[in-house]
């Protein structure tokens, strides 16, 4: 789901009845998380994935820093990622409180996500 995507900050409260209601809906469409992965669970055609999405779910927000690189002037767009990541974090939360549909998400985020391939790929 697109919430899960952008990892919408933990200080949302839920009230006790839209929590309820959640589990009740998950229960419903029969909804369920594992909370970890047995590496021997993992077909071996997807264990590098597995890895690297495991090493990104050790990244902080807070302690994340662009890496100083020849790079940068191929890719400028890398200096802007974390404000940018801050700024759609905000709307997201903005939006999870106006409990918007699919339509609203897309109308208040996707021109923003979307942006850096707007303006780097030529068509």
């Amino acid at each position: 789901m697109f919430l899960t995507l952008l990892s919408l900050p933990c200080t949302l409260k839920m009230t006790a009845d839209s929590s309820r209601e959640l589990r009740r809906l998950m229960k419903s469409h029969r909804i369920f998380f594992k909370s970890s992965v047995n590496g021997t669970e993992v077909p071996p055609a997807h264990k590098e994935t597995f890895e690297d999405i495991a090493a990104l779910g050790g990244y902080r927000f807070d302690t994340y820093c662009t890496n100083v690189d020849v790079r940068l002037r191929q890719e400028p767009w890398r200096r802007h990622t974390k404000a940018r990541v801050g700024w759609l974090s905000k709307r997201a939360a903005e939006l999870f409180e106006q409990k918007r549909n699919e339509a609203g998400w897309r109308y208040g985020l996707e021109n923003h996500v979307l942006l850096r391939f707007q303006i780097e790929v030529v068509w």
